[in-house]
Parts: structure tokens; sequence; C-alpha cells
């Protein structure tokens, strides 16, 4: 298995969804953790977000991805 690296951590799931698919659309497969939980919760507690991880060696163009969806706002 490929070691994986964090890219973000989001709270927005509107974001999160947007972010997804821009990383998607660039061929970069990624992985989100503590997303049920923090649903589950509500997103009440501040401290549970939604942990987006990325291959490691795809980390300099993910976050490449993350600015331009950050800037973009279209989400």
């Amino acid at each position: 298995m490929d070691a994986l690296a964090e890219l973000t951590v989001v709270e927005d799931p509107v974001f999160l969804s947007w972010l997804l698919a821009c990383l998607r659309q660039e061929d970069i497969a990624a992985t989100v953790t503590d997303r049920h939980t923090s649903a589950a919760l509500g997103g009440a507690v501040g401290a549970i977000r939604a942990r987006v991880w990325v291959p490691a060696d795809r980390l300099p163009h993910a976050r490449w991805v993350l600015e331009q969806a950050r800037e973009d706002p279209e989400p």
C-alpha cells in the first residue's frame, strides 16, 4: 500500500465534496477519514472534522488543487 499524506482538514461538507471532485478531475485518489463521525455529531464538535488524505507522492499536486478549489467561487 502506498503511503498517504494528510492534505487538509475540512469542516464544510459542501467544500469537501467540491474538493474531492477537483482531486478526481486531476486523477488524484483521495481518502477521507473521520467524515462519518463528524456527520453523526452534526458537526457540533469542532474537534472532529473530515481529514483528506492523498498518496504522498501526489501531495504537491494535491496542494495545488486545494489552492485552486479554495479560490474557485463555484462549490
